[in-house]
């Protein structure tokens, strides 16, 4: 659920202009995956990749188009990932020019994609015209270079099936997206008590690597062998759909899926076949089973809970209210701020959720640059103060 940062939107004839200078379109064409020249190869021919197009302007400048993967209006959130290999040790500069955008994600490097590190300030130059250049040390050694962590759909798929082994969760396809990858989710096994029941989903919006980030810990705080996770899985059951976007994480998508959808304006129109699953697998709520609590995990550029508004009565009361205070309690390293929101015919998941259910329905937002360390922590305990909060509600 991003918000335009300092948006700059280029007219017509300004983008015309930018495609012709650089031979990119829009996602109705390719995006260009392999760039090789004299010495350097540059390649985004991966899970998760996204370059536009690629121009050499010296032996060492380089310049990479970035646009989305649908023509505007779409959210600017500007994704860029490649990867670089040169026949010698040396310095490049790599200009990065956005249609419909500006730079927003400050890059972030890798040898194995695995491990990140931001790149050093004075390699970075942010222009005023929203475009940056990188400088960056390259060699035969395959160098990562994204404007967050790459988190592909396999990510996430690798981590549910560890989770379903680990606490014997069940781990079922839901069903699949419109470019047929499989999505799934974790289920505490067995009824919960009276059909109580929390359901957490995540990466609807494929750059929104933060969210992930913070799903995780989250995740696994509910599913620790502590006695207050154990007596919360006594009272509850516990549902995750970790990615419900595989095909534009695959696909480096800015924003949508392949059905040219921002997910999260389709919880009520439903013609995206992901969100259908959503309200397919919701709808055991509208029986026995009973709806606590719905989270929503997005990145954004600060921390940030969207809820109800205090006058908007949600079952249990005043949930928002008191897990925003119980957890500023206790954090000291991760500020962050409640912003209620009232219910509005949007079709995201917050209000169709809220609307149809009456739990309280909450976004959970991580910012962009957040502090990873302080990100994991202050997930734990926005697990634990829930746990706490959804024991005490249960037993009024």
């Amino acid at each position: 659920m991003t918000k335009p940062l300092g948006r700059q939107v280029l007219a017509g004839a300004v983008i015309a202009a930018l495609l012709a200078v650089s031979g990119t379109v829009f996602a109705q064409d390719e995006p260009q995956r392999v760039c090789s020249y004299e010495t350097v190869t540059i390649r985004s021919d991966f899970s998760g990749g996204r370059v536009n197009g690629c121009e050499q302007l010296s032996d060492t400048h380089f310049r990479l188009t970035i646009a989305p993967e649908d023509q505007p209006p779409i959210n600017p959130s500007p994704w860029y990932a490649f990867k670089v290999t040169s026949d010698k040790a040396q310095s490049i500069s790599v200009d990065l020019v956005y249609i419909y955008s500006k730079h927003r994600y400050w890059p972030k490097k890798s040898r194995d994609s695995k491990q990140w590190a931001r790149l050093d300030g004075g390699n970075v130059s942010i222009k005023e015209d929203g475009s940056a250049t990188l400088t960056i040390e390259v060699d035969e050694e395959p160098l990562f270079v994204a404007g967050q962590e790459i988190l592909p759909y396999e990510f996430h798929t690798t981590w549910a099936k560890k989770m379903a082994e680990r606490h014997d969760l069940n781990f079922v396809k839901l069903g699949s997206s419109r470019q047929h990858i499989p999505i799934y989710k974790l289920e505490t096994k067995g009824s919960a008590e009276a059909g109580n029941y929390v359901f957490i989903v995540g990466r609807q919006h494929p750059p929104e690597v933060t969210g992930a980030l913070a799903l995780v810990p989250f995740a696994e705080t509910l599913f620790a062998e502590t006695p207050l996770a154990q007596k919360f899985r006594a009272k509850y059951g516990i549902i995750i759909v970790p990615a419900l976007n595989p095909d534009g994480v695959e696909n480096g998508h800015w924003r949508h899926g392949m059905g040219s959808k921002d997910l999260n304006r389709d919880w009520g129109p439903f013609t995206q076949p992901e969100t259908q699953l959503m309200r397919d697998e919701l709808a055991r709520f509208k029986a026995d089973e009973k709806l606590w609590l719905f989270l929503d995990f997005h990145s954004t550029a600060p921390n940030i809970l969207y809820t109800q508004t205090d006058d908007e009565v949600t079952n249990p009361p005043h949930f928002a209210a008191n897990w925003t205070k119980a957890v500023k309690a206790r954090v000291k390293n991760y500020a962050f701020e409640r912003a209620p929101r009232p219910v509005s015919d949007r079709p995201t998941s917050k209000n169709y959720v809220y609307t149809t259910y009456g739990a309280p329905a909450i976004t959970y937002e991580v910012g962009d640059e957040t502090d990873r360390k302080a990100i994991k922590d202050a997930a734990v305990v926005f697990a634990e103060e829930m746990m706490r909060l959804l024991l005490d509600a249960k037993a009024e």
